[in-house]
Parts: C-alpha cells; structure tokens; sequence
C-alpha cells in the first residue's frame, strides 16, 4: 500500500492520502454506520466525461473560436 504524506508549508504533515480500497476496509472495521447517503430519486449517475472539454489540435482560427465557444457552453447545464 502506498500512502502520499501532504506537508505544510512549515514542513510539517498536514494530511495523509491513501487508496480508498485501505479506506474501505477501515470504514468496515469501525463501529457505526459510515454509509454513503442515497441519491434523491431521479437523479442520474455522476459522469465525470460530461463535465471536461478536449481542445484539438491543429484547428484553424475560426474552428479554433467555435471550440471554444462550444467548450464554454458546458458549463451552462441544468443539474
């Protein structure tokens, strides 16, 4: 298992980053209920594709201005 050590600014540890498989585990050992929350009915799975844009490459001055336009609009959704 590898654990990242996150440092202040002073050197010192702040936090300590593990692979949620281990975070699972430990949630199992401990007493109590760690569920997640349900979901509100009706909603839909996250997707995290729906929320990042990809620039091409090699586009002309106007299909360059459209990407982007068209990057910007993704940002305007009904959640």
């Amino acid at each position: 298992m590898q654990l990242k050590y996150v440092y202040s600014e002073w050197g010192e540890v702040e936090a300590v980053i593990l692979p949620v498989t281990y975070w699972k585990r430990i949630l199992k050992a401990l007493p109590g209920s760690f569920e997640k929350p349900e979901k509100p009915e009706g909603t839909k799975p996250f997707n995290p594709a729906e929320f990042r844009g990809k620039l091409g490459l090699n586009l002309s001055l106007s299909d360059l201005e459209s990407s982007l336009n068209s990057l910007r609009d993704e940002w305007n959704r009904n959640i």
